[in-house]
């Protein structure tokens, strides 16, 4: 493909993925306002103020944000062309490339936008090796193709003493890319606003997946859950918190939908959502009134973080992922929504192609 073309298709996405819907999108509530900011981030990312690093959705965005560079997961990539409707011609250039379509979807989707050209020139590529083998893997490899720094943090599966220097070792190694590409290394002052920030943000989550576990349901679905999402793109900058803060308040005031006649129900999301258009998840809230009310995306797994010993707080923060280690860390997360009610609730678990997820459903509670 010739640059000229290339850079057409850049254009072409960037218009389908920041300025139409910046310019029409209403930011009546909470939940429109944190869509915006991440459209709005997502507009800075393609401009070349400041160092751009594209990262997986588990690398500390603490980290990023201390060093002033503008961060963006490669999950969220995916996200934006899929509900843009690029997602299918672009997975079809992956796979003529040989990227295997058994890995994870989104991550083949961050390779595919590179492919035809809808990224924005890059400074590093970040990634960590746990939780999710496709991302690590996509992501070196769109590092090397790029000729750009390739930041990983190897994570061990157990939090031991070792493991936390293991990690502390590899961040302060990051920390010196990042300070080449920043120009300077986050100071004191620079680790207590980001956070400060970042806790307040935590506290908020808390009180939200609180509300969202006893919320009627139909009030809180798939959508807050990807607001939630998006949001810890944001962990450590200053406007998220009064974000979260009026969320919290509008859930509330928010009367649920009418059912019908027929029962609705409250579920537990397992993994992430499929965002392709057309997907069932519509259909599933609003005509079979199954409802995904906490998701294990947006669970607070972690204790707030230390100014005064950052990098080994970060270190901390990855390794209470209950994902790590053996399988009985996550199924203690699930017991602790599960067990709280004398019936269990649903548990939908995306299975394969995470663009295109089956659904398998366990026992249930009502609302």
């Amino acid at each position: 493909m010739h640059y000229r073309e290339r850079f057409m298709i850049s254009l072409v996405a960037r218009a389908l993925l920041t300025g139409n819907k910046l310019k029409t999108w209403r930011r009546d509530s909470a939940l429109d306002a944190i869509q915006h900011e991440t459209l709005r981030l997502l507009a800075h990312w393609y401009g070349r103020k400041r160092p751009k690093v594209l990262a997986g959705f588990f690398f500390p965005v603490e980290l990023l944000h201390a060093h002033g560079v503008i961060p963006m997961f490669g999950e969220f990539v995916a996200t934006a062309m899929a509900a843009a409707g690029l997602e299918k011609n672009a997975l079809s250039v992956a796979d003529a490339e040989g990227f295997p379509v058994e890995s994870c979807a989104f991550h083949r989707a961050s390779l595919a936008a590179l492919l035809k050209g809808y990224l924005p020139p890059l400074d590093a590529v970040a990634a960590t090796t746990h939780l999710c083998d496709s991302q690590c893997k996509a992501l070196e490899e769109l590092a090397v193709r790029l000729g750009v720094p390739f930041i990983v943090l190897d994570v061990p599966q157990e939090d031991t003493a070792e493991a936390r220097t293991y990690l502390v070792r590899q961040m302060e190694e990051a920390d010196g890319v990042l300070a080449g590409l920043s120009g300077k290394s986050p100071g004191c002052a620079d680790w207590r606003r980001v956070f400060a920030f970042s806790n307040s943000a935590r506290d908020r989550m808390l009180r939200l997946n609180a509300l969202r576990a006893t919320a009627p349901a139909g009030v809180c679905g798939k959508e807050m859950a990807t607001a939630l999402i998006q949001s810890q793109l944001f962990l450590g900058l200053e406007m998220l918190p009064p974000l979260l803060e009026r969320l919290a308040l509008e859930i509330p005031s928010t009367p649920p939908p009418p059912d019908g006649g027929h029962p609705k129900y409250r579920l537990v999301w397992l993994l992430t959502f499929p965002y392709f258009k057309g997907n069932f998840i519509p259909f599933m809230e609003q005509t079979l009134g199954l409802w995904p009310v906490l998701d294990e995306l947006t669970h607070v797994f972690w204790d707030p973080l230390d100014p005064e010993r950052p990098y080994e707080s970060l270190a901390v923060k990855m390794l209470q992922n209950p994902g790590l280690g053996p399988v009985d860390r996550r199924l203690r997360w699930w017991n602790t929504w599960s067990g709280r009610q004398t019936r269990m609730v649903w548990s939908i678990i995306p299975i394969g192609d995470a663009a295109k997820a089956w659904v398998v459903c366990g026992p249930w509670r009502s609302s």
